[in-house]
Parts: C-alpha cells; structure tokens; sequence
C-alpha cells in the first residue's frame, strides 16, 4: 500500500499537464527532479488528466477533503474480511479522480488519511464513507471531514499549476 501511494503522489507532483497537438506531456524530468522514466511518467499523466478534472461536468468547482479515521484497537486482526473490498473501493475512487491520496497511519495502524475531491462534504460522506466496509463494520470509531487546501509544499504547487 505504501508504494501505491508513494506512487500516486509521485505521478501527482510530477505530472503538469500541457497539451500540445493533442498529447498530455509530464513536466521534464530534471524540473520533476523524479525517478519515474518518462513512458511511465508519460502514460500515467495521460490517465490522470482524464480523471483530474477540478470541475465537474457543470463547471462547478470541486474541492479537496481530508478524511481523518481512527480505528478500533485490533484493526490488524479484524479487518482482514473487509480489507479487499475497501481497497477497491479506494482505488475505484482514484481512478474516477476522486481519491487524490490514501493510507492508513500508525505502525501499526491507529486510523488513516483519506484526501478526496469532491463537490461537498455530502458527496465524500456519500461516496467513501457510507460505502466503506471499514465504517459500515464498525472498524472505524471516529471519522471526521474537513475542507483541506494544501498551503505549501510540492502538492500545494502541483494545485495551483492546475493539477
């Protein structure tokens, strides 16, 4: 899990998207100042500007939500059952480019951070909380969503560069 978000952070940093006769280009790879070879880096950009939009299809614009979870204290044990489904339902939500980054925190894990794109708190609730397994198992004991705006830093920049 945490190489598929280091990797998703990675293509998210790294791909500023500029089209040129119809083909989405990552920034190069010495202004990235990242690993990825540029196909890869290349394809992953052209997915994500597919998805990324910061708009929804009636223009109105779509804001970024942090998702705090803590979990109950034997997560380790009891999620095993839910632990598939509620992966694909996070990846779902990244590939409709709505999950921007994901993970549980703690070693071992105590909650996670969930950051989404979405129209409002009703959709996040709609779509990621009501519907994961963790939360309708009782797995989660508290959540909470909150308005989050990157103030600083690469991804801070990535946004405003119009990622």
């Amino acid at each position: 899990m945490a190489a598929f978000l280091a990797s998703q952070i990675t293509t998210a940093i790294a791909c500023r998207f500029s089209l040129r006769h119809g083909r989405v280009l990552p920034v190069r790879h010495s202004q990235a100042r990242l690993s990825l070879p540029a196909r890869v880096l290349t394809a992953r950009c052209a997915a994500a500007a597919s998805s990324s939009s910061s708009a929804d299809s009636s223009g109105q614009q779509q804001q970024l939500f942090a998702v705090v979870y803590e979990y109950v204290p034997d997560i380790v044990t009891r999620r095993e059952p839910f632990r598939e489904e509620h992966v694909q339902l996070c990846r779902s939500l990244a590939v409709d480019g709505k999950m921007v980054a994901g993970a549980a925190t703690g070693n071992p894990p105590t909650g996670a951070l969930l950051i989404v794109r979405a129209d409002n708190r009703e959709e996040v609730i709609r779509d990621l909380i009501e519907a994961d397994p963790y939360v309708t198992e009782g797995l989660v004991v508290r959540h909470s969503v909150e308005p989050w705006t990157p103030a600083v830093g690469t991804m801070a920049e990535a946004l405003r560069n119009g990622l």
